[in-house]
Parts: structure tokens; sequence; C-alpha cells
């Protein structure tokens, strides 16, 4: 509702920022793995819109609703690459999956409702690891990020979003604030640092090489 916001949501983990956290999972009907094979995913839990803030594309199904509360069925939305690796001939909508023990009757399955594209998350250097998104209300976390897409520069917002927090609650602090750009050119600095020093160094065996 702020003037110059055009979309806003939350999640636990951005694109880029290599902080989300692995989880091992099971495929309802599907034999698990042997023991040494690790069948995990990048794991975020995401709020209403969070995929049309960033930019994700859905490619089918659907994406987290507010109607996915806390009370209603578990749900998830999974990524291109996840869903090429374990349903490689088929739609995995209405699958379901499960973090916990399979034979365990309290573990809680999810339905997959949508895919959407693969993100990187550690760097622009690594492939997308399959990802799982669960919605906010059914996996809160502690910390939040919030996203903001603005037509102009994205800085200009933060008054608007600081002003939105403490109307809150004043004493949630807001630390990290970065934009996309920020964050990537931030991936790409230690490949730049590397490239400068081992440049450097190839300098300094011609030259002692010349001398020599």
């Amino acid at each position: 509702a702020t003037p110059g916001v055009q979309a806003s949501a939350l999640v636990s983990d951005p694109p880029l920022s290599g902080s989300a956290p692995y989880w091992a999972f099971s495929v309802e009907g599907v034999d698990p793995p042997p023991a040494e094979v690790v069948q995990d995913a990048v794991v975020f839990s995401a709020g209403p819109g969070y995929f049309e803030t960033i930019g994700i594309p859905l490619l089918e199904g659907r994406l987290p609703a507010a109607s996915d509360r806390a009370d209603a069925p578990a749900v998830a939305v999974v990524s291109r690459g996840l869903a090429h690796r374990y349903w490689p001939d088929r739609s995995p909508l209405g699958a379901r999956i499960t973090f916990g023990d399979p034979a365990d009757t309290a573990s809680t399955w999810m339905t997959i409702v949508g895919v959407v594209g693969d993100v990187r998350q550690e760097s622009l250097a690594e492939a997308p690891y399959p990802q799982v998104y669960l919605p906010f209300a059914q996996l809160p976390v502690r910390s939040i990020v919030i996203a903001a897409r603005g037509p102009q520069d994205p800085l200009a917002l933060l008054p608007a979003i600081k002003a939105a927090v403490a109307e809150l609650d004043r004493g949630l602090p807001l630390s990290q604030v970065a934009t996309m750009e920020q964050m990537v050119t931030a991936t790409l600095a230690r490949p730049r640092v590397n490239a400068v020093l081992l440049g450097g160094f190839a300098l300094v065996a011609l030259a002692l090489a010349a001398v020599g």
C-alpha cells in the first residue's frame, strides 16, 4: 500500500544469500535411496507474492497463497530442477513429500501444488540446487527477509520499509539491507580478487623469468 512499492513479500532466504538449509526428504510411494545417496533440497519459507516480487516464473500449477494457513493442508512448491530429477516423465503436481520419517504416522506430508524456475542460491558460478518452497504460515522462521520491488532506485523504498516495520514493533531490528544488484556484485567480488591475484603472480613470475 506504500506509494512506490510495486510488490513486496517475505522469505526466509533471498537468492544468492547462500544461507538456506538443506533438508533430506522422501517421496510418497517411492523407496528411499541407499544410505550413501543424499536426497535433499534447499528449503525456503515464502509468503504470498514472493515469486512475483523477485521475478521467479511459475511454470506449472500455482504459487503459495494467503489461504495456505497453518491449519490448511500442507503444500509445497518445487523448482524445475527438482521436478525433472524426481519426476522426469510426468508432472509432480499432486505428489507428496515429507521431511520426516515416512514410516512415522506423525510426519507431515506436503502436496506439491506448483513448479517454479530454478534460482542460484549460493553464487552465480554454482548451478541451482533442487529447491522446495513452503508457505510462511506453515513454516514460520525466527528471522525473515522483506523483499520489495520499485520502479526506480530500490534503496529509495528503505524509509517506507523501516516505517512499516516500526509501526508493527519498534523493537524489531532491520539489518543487512541490500539491493539484488549489490548481492550479485558481492558474489562476483571473490572471483575478481582471485583473478587479480593470479594475474599479479603471473606478472611477478614473468619478471623473475626475464631477470633470471
